[in-house]
């Protein structure tokens, strides 16, 4: 009888120990970090296998207590373990924490410190050691301070970036959303907030926010508390095992004001779960300003358009599902007209069967108008493969961008009742291969619409602007456009209704969408970062005053006439390795620095006497403040 109490006891003690162990809210920390998950849920086993370890030998070898307090101590032992050992760990992996993250910790380290120290000290029961210690971790966790928004280990860092004609502010804000859950879905959107000052995002999975910022440039970020009606849950459910679900998504956004009332557009992916096929839809429903979410009479979400027919998940050439080529961009036409991009989610007749690009009832491969009033639903044009972006200029032209297949990107513009040729015109080529099957004796329709523009390689385009803003000067009418592949956002200068150049800005992020407002452009990108992109006037104007005042004589990294300029600032004045200075200038000892170049630009013969510098200094100072700061580019 003794012995089998005795083994009952031994198993309470290990199902309190490893019930301990699972008290650490496992899911504060796979919300604290952000991926690659599989790291972090590698590090939290591994630290609650070590704590369990450690909590059941580390009792066994210090001194015996009175009654069962070794089960306590196993429990305290067990709380210091996870604490330690998995903060230490994450640490080490060089996560960012959230508050929640280290306030976990500390608690939990502070409840298991305290409750082996008052029962070892006190020799009171173990309730209420373990009383006291569950006041304190209620009292640290009620008490600890509320941030505004969200902390997932935000980053933000901002660089400056040079285009052809401009230089550029690019600021970076990532990991102010939560982790989206596993597996990853690529896709959301973002669109200008007509309701204020900010945008409002829509992330892949459907949850909806909208982000602004501050005087200083800070990044605000405000749950709206509702999703988009998309039902991956369900999709994932009964395909998981049959395709890839990556491509099952929200495609974009689009947002219209009406007196108060703002109105949200969504394209997105739907699943017909009793008839086991997709669709794409548009989605809308009503949010007030006052309300910060949609207003009780106007909660639910209205569908005002499904595609035809619906599609099946079922074995073909390449992925059994290619949702991935949705299109699903937004744009409005008029006040009344909205434009629907869909993509052949390869239904063209070579991947999967039946081509329903080639069929005029199918809304495959085709852009549609849809009448926001009525619902009426027509075609706009046809013979497309996967339409990503839309953009109405300033003129009234309406561009289009285009995935190709490997190679053949392209840029269009759209013309009503104009046929695009897909799939039988591409200038891209099946993958790995060298030709393109379903063009290969085709006929060649000559009233087939060409693009504008193309890319080989393909740049794995994205969504498209139209520049009209006053901040970007030169860059008017021009068209900016978001690359996957590439990284980068493409300037595309417009001539007589073609692209004649296309000029990357390198971002360094899968760019999906583009937003633009009042002297700034705003991405989205596949790691759920934010992009803000503004044009950097004082250094464009100390790049201008450079031009004027040092482009003649002087080059940024080599020397010509004069010395040149690269790495300037804490170098000793005529300290430039192979230049021949003049005498005067040789006479001058010490180290460039922004004071003593201010000192030189503002009279360089005072500064320093016989001085073979040409130009007679710059009397402004904010104009001096500007070319130094234009200099410093250079470091």
């Amino acid at each position: 009888m003794a012995a089998i109490k005795t083994l009952i006891w031994k198993l309470m003690w290990h199902l309190l120990v490893v019930a301990s162990i699972l008290l650490v809210p496992k899911w504060i920390v796979l919300r604290s970090v952000m991926q690659p998950m599989t790291r972090i849920d590698t590090v939290v086993n591994l630290a609650l296998a070590v704590s369990y370890v450690a909590a059941v030998s580390i009792p066994s070898a210090l001194r015996p207590m009175a009654g069962h307090a070794r089960s306590l101590l196993s429990i305290a032992v067990a709380s210091t373990c996870v604490s330690v050992v998995l903060v230490g760990s994450v640490l080490y992996a060089r996560q960012d924490l959230s508050q929640a993250m280290l306030l976990c910790g500390a608690a939990i380290l502070a409840a298991g410190i305290v409750v082996s120290v008052l029962f070892d000290a006190t020799g009171r029961r173990p309730i209420w050691a373990m009383a006291i210690a569950l006041l304190l971790l209620v009292s640290l966790l009620v008490t600890a301070p509320r941030s505004k928004r969200p902390v997932f280990g935000a980053q933000t860092r901002t660089e400056t970036v040079r285009a052809n004609d401009k230089m550029l502010s690019v600021a970076y804000f990532a990991r102010y959303f939560p982790p989206p859950p596993n597996p990853t879905v690529l896709g959301g959107a973002i669109a200008r907030d007509p309701a204020g000052a900010g945008y409002l995002v829509v992330r892949a999975r459907g949850d909806v926010y909208r982000v602004n910022w501050d005087g200083v440039g800070n990044m605000q970020v405000e749950d709206l508390k509702f999703r988009v009606p998309i039902n991956y849950a369900e999709f994932q459910a009964d395909v998981a095992n049959r395709a890839p679900t990556w491509g099952f998504r929200v495609a974009d956004i689009a947002v219209r004001r009406n007196d108060d009332v703002t109105r949200l557009y969504v394209s997105h992916h739907y699943w017909i779960r009793d008839r086991l096929c997709f669709v794409v839809r548009v989605s809308t429903v009503v949010l007030r300003s006052s309300d910060r979410v949609p207003s009780p009479s106007q909660r639910g979400w209205q569908t005002i358009f499904e595609s035809s027919p619906c599609l099946p998940i079922k074995p073909g050439r390449g992925a059994a599902f290619g949702g991935e080529q949705v299109g699903g961009n937004l744009e409005f036409l008029n006040e009344r007209s909205l434009l629907l991009t869909l993509g052949d989610n390869k239904f063209d007749g070579y991947y999967q069967s039946p081509d329903y690009v080639s069929d005029p009832v199918a809304h495959y491969g085709k852009t549609i108008t849809i009448d926001m009033q009525t619902g009426e639903v027509a075609i706009f044009t046809r013979g497309h493969r996967n339409p990503q972006g839309l953009a109405l200029s300033s003129d009234g032209r309406l561009w289009s961008t285009e995935h190709g297949p490997q190679g053949g990107d392209e840029l269009n513009l759209l013309q009503e009742g104009g046929n695009y040729g897909y799939p039988f015109h591409s200038y891209g080529v099946e993958y790995g291969s060298v030709t393109w099957p379903p063009g290969v004796g085709a006929e060649n329709n000559q009233g087939d619409v060409r693009p504008a523009f193309g890319w080989v390689p393909s740049i794995g385009i994205s969504d498209l602007v139209a520049v009209a803003d006053p901040e970007f000067g030169g860059w008017n009418g021009d068209l900016l456009i978001g690359s996957l592949v590439g990284q980068a956002v493409w300037r595309v200068r417009l001539e007589d209704q073609r692209g004649v150049y296309a000029e990357p800005i390198q971002i360094g992020e899968r760019v999906r969408d583009i937003a633009a407002g009042p002297g700034e452009f705003v991405l989205w990108t596949d790691t759920e970062t934010i992009v803000r992109m503004t044009p950097l006037k004082s250094l464009n104007d100390g790049a201008a005053l450079f031009t004027l005042h040092c482009g003649g004589c002087h080059d940024p990294i080599r020397h010509v006439i004069g010395p040149e300029l690269r790495e300037l600032l804490g170098r000793p004045i005529a300290g430039a390795e192979g230049y021949q200075y003049s005498s005067a200038l040789k006479q001058v000892r010490g180290l460039w620095t922004e004071e003593r170049l201010d000192e030189f630009l503002a009279n360089p013969s005072s500064f320093a006497p016989g001085t073979t510098m040409a130009i007679e200094g710059i009397a402004d100072v904010t104009a001096r403040r500007q070319l130094i700061e234009y200099i410093k580019l250079y470091q």
